[in-house]
C-alpha cells in the first residue's frame, strides 16, 4: 500500500513539474493528498480489522455450527436406530396382536360353547330339580307309607302267632259279630269268606276261607279250630257245623 501512495505521488509531481506549477504549491498539493490517502488507508485498515473479526465470528459460528451438526448427527443416527428397534418391535407386536386376536376369536368360540353348555345344563339342573321335587314327594309318601305299614306290621305283630278259637262259645259268639249280607254271586259269596278271614285275622284268629264244589254247585265256607274241634259256616250264616275232631 505505501508502494503504491510513493509511486501517485512520484507521478503527481511529474505531472505538476510538466505543468509549470510552483513546487512547494504541488508540494503542498502533494501532502493534502498524502494524508487524505492515509486517512483512507486507516480506513481500510479499520474496515480490514472489522472484516477479520467478522471472519473470526463466522469461522466460530460455523465451528458452533459444526458442533450442532455433528451433535444432531449423533442424534439423528441414535434416533434412527431407536426408530429401527422400534419398528421391529412394532412388527413384533403387531404378529402379538394377530395371535391375541386369534385366540380372543378362539375363546369367544368356546365362551360360546360353554355358555350353551351352561343352558344345557342349567336346562338338566331344572329338570333334576324337579325331579328331586317329586322323588321328594315320593319318599315323603314312601316314608309315611312304612311308618303305616309298620304301625300296621306292629298291630299284626301284636296279633300273631294266630290263635285258635279256646271254645264253641268263644267262636259262635265271634261269627256272629262277623255275619256277612246274603249275596247274589259265587264272587261275593267267596268274598264275603275272604274278608271273614281277614276280620278273623286282624282280630287274631286263624280263620281259612274255601271253596267247595261238584258237578253241579259250589259250597263257600268258613272254617276254624275251637278247642280240639274243626267247625266250618257259611260267611252269611251263623249256624257252625262240626268237620272234624282232633285238634292240631
Amino acid at each position: 500500500m505505501v508502494k503504491t501512495i510513493s509511486i501517485a505521488v512520484v507521478a503527481l509531481l511529474l505531472g505538476a513539474a510538466a505543468a509549470g506549477v510552483p513546487l512547494w504549491i504541488q508540494l503542498g498539493d502533494a501532502k493534502d493528498q498524502i494524508e487524505g490517502l492515509q486517512a483512507e488507508k486507516t480506513s481500510l485498515v479499520q474496515q480490514v480489522g472489522n472484516l477479520e473479526d467478522d471472519l473470526s465470528d463466522a469461522n466460530n459460528t460455523i465451528l458452533g455450527l459444526n458442533n450442532d451438526l455433528g451433535s444432531l448427527q449423533a442424534i439423528y443416527d441414535s434416533t434412527s436406530i431407536e426408530l429401527d428397534e422400534t419398528r421391529a418391535m412394532l412388527e413384533l407386536k403387531i404378529g402379538e396382536l394377530a395371535d391375541a386376536n386369534s385366540q380372543i376369536e378362539n375363546l369367544n368360540g368356546e365362551l360360546a360353547t360353554a355358555n350353551q353348555d351352561i343352558e344345557n345344563l342349567s336346562r338338566d339342573l331344572a329338570a333334576a330339580n324337579a325331579q328331586i321335587d317329586t322323588l321328594g314327594d315320593d319318599l315323603a309318601s314312601a316314608l309315611l307309607d312304612i311308618e303305616n305299614l309298620n304301625a300296621e306290621l306292629s298291630a299284626i305283630e301284636e296279633k300273631y302267632p294266630l290263635e285258635d278259637f279256646a271254645d264253641y262259645t268263644e267262636l259262635s259268639a265271634w261269627v256272629k259279630l262277623h255275619l256277612q249280607p246274603y249275596s247274589s254271586s259265587y264272587d261275593s259269596w267267596f268274598s264275603h269268606a275272604l274278608k271273614v278271614q281277614e276280620q278273623a285275622a286282624n282280630d287274631g284268629y286263624y280263620v281259612s276261607a274255601f271253596i267247595f264244589a261238584s258237578d253241579d254247585s259250589l259250597l263257600v265256607v268258613n272254617c276254624a279250630l275251637a278247642g280240639n274241634m274243626l267247625y266250618v259256616w257259611d260267611p252269611e250264616d251263623p249256624e257252625l257245623y262240626e268237620w272234624w275232631e282232633g285238634g292240631r
